[in-house]
């Protein structure tokens, strides 16, 4: 198998699992609660000496790093801004180490508003986003 073979499953595998994280999360506060308190056990973005962190937190970070990295797909990128915005979203500050008053902070740092709102942007204008029905993004 070749190599960009290889990246091309990976790739596929890593959005599908974004994707079921997302419907999983959608409107759960508990759901999204369990992930934030203990993370996915599932490793699928190579974390970098920058992100030494506790497990709890790992999946998180993982996020925004897949997020930020510039070589990273464009709809890998989008799909985890998309899971960011419901961990945020349906977070209901239950675990004191992870509230939305935290994680702010955090995205904002991390990546900015613009870096997130582009990758959120780039999936809804995506030929794969328009064919499964497209995704709604309130312009302010």
């Amino acid at each position: 198998m070749s190599t960009s073979s290889r990246g091309g499953t990976e790739s596929r595998d890593t959005l599908g699992l974004l994707c079921v994280l997302s419907m999983a999360l959608h409107n759960s506060p508990r759901n999204v609660s369990t992930v934030l308190q203990n993370g996915v056990n599932v490793q699928f973005v190579r974390c970098h000496s920058h992100c030494k962190s506790k497990y709890d937190t790992q999946f998180f970070l993982q996020l925004l790093e897949l997020i930020s990295q510039s070589s990273a797909d464009t709809l890998l990128q989008g799909a985890a801004a998309f899971l960011l915005g419901i961990l945020y979203e349906f977070n209901d500050d239950s675990k004191e180490n992870m509230t939305r008053a935290k994680l702010l902070p955090i995205i904002t740092g991390r990546i900015g508003i613009d870096v997130y709102v582009n990758r959120i942007n780039r999936l809804r204008d995506s030929d794969w986003m328009k064919g499964s029905g497209g995704l709604e993004v309130n312009r302010k």
